[in-house]
């Protein structure tokens, strides 16, 4: 079952979508940036120059655009291998508008283990780590000139956004509502009368022409649909 809520809905990238993005590489294996793909790319999706994301294909179009990676990797022999830490140049522009613009180093500290390193490999891990300071001053550069064109989100266009966000939610959570019942043939009865604030949670009741969803007042269809699940979930299981 899926329940939409805001954070769902993506208006701001999350932190798995900051660690999961791989770069467009060329035939040749290098990394292809906006400015090479050419000056319709960069209109089309909004790219700054230096931008690496596959807009038209495995990126797609998160919301923002990155820069090359600066990469620091594990020394050779290191069980397990692989990549240490990164740092992406990003600037996020989703609904800028409403959420403004930013651009900001992602740092990801990617190794999940401690490196046990002998001496050769600490030798080769501090070259790597003068490696990487190297290339993350230098996207300091970049990310100093992209941050020029930093801006905030105007509140009232963001109030105007989340309450669309919200109803188009609702919207999406009410046909599942709706399709839940209709396929588990339980009717939905929204309490009304003198005692109705005396309901504030949702009850799965039976009634002598079936089951019956009451509904509190001011329940959203979201709240609705996880309850109803749950409750039927429940009773399957005892009966």
């Amino acid at each position: 079952m899926r329940i939409v809520s805001p954070q769902a809905a993506g208006t701001q990238p999350t932190q798995a979508q900051r660690s999961t993005t791989v770069p467009a590489r060329g035939t040749a294996g290098s990394i292809l940036t906006a400015a090479e793909r050419g000056v319709e790319w960069t209109a089309r999706y909004g790219c700054f120059a230096e931008c690496v994301l596959d807009h038209a294909g495995a990126d797609g179009e998160p919301g923002w655009h990155q820069a090359a990676a600066a990469n620091l990797t594990a020394p050779s022999g290191c069980k397990p291998a692989g990549t240490v830490l990164t740092s992406r140049v990003t600037q996020v522009s989703q609904d800028a508008d409403a959420f403004g613009v930013e651009t900001k180093a992602w740092v990801d500290f990617e190794y999940r283990d401690i490196l046990e390193l002998t001496l050769p490999q600490a030798h080769e891990f501090a070259a790597g780590l003068r490696n990487f300071l190297t290339e993350f001053e230098t996207s300091l550069a970049l990310l100093e000139k992209l941050a020029v064109a930093d801006r905030p989100g105007d509140p009232e266009v963001k109030a105007q956004h989340m309450a669309d966000v919200e109803a188009r939610i609702q919207a999406v959570n009410a046909a599942e509502l709706y399709v839940f019942l209709q396929d588990h043939g339980i009717a939905l009865e929204a309490a009304d009368g003198p005692n109705a604030d005396a309901l504030t949670e949702p009850v799965l009741v039976d009634l002598e022409d079936g089951p019956a969803l009451l509904a509190p007042p001011g329940a959203t269809p979201g709240a609705l649909l996880l309850y109803v699940h749950d409750a039927v979930v429940r009773r399957a299981v005892q009966a």
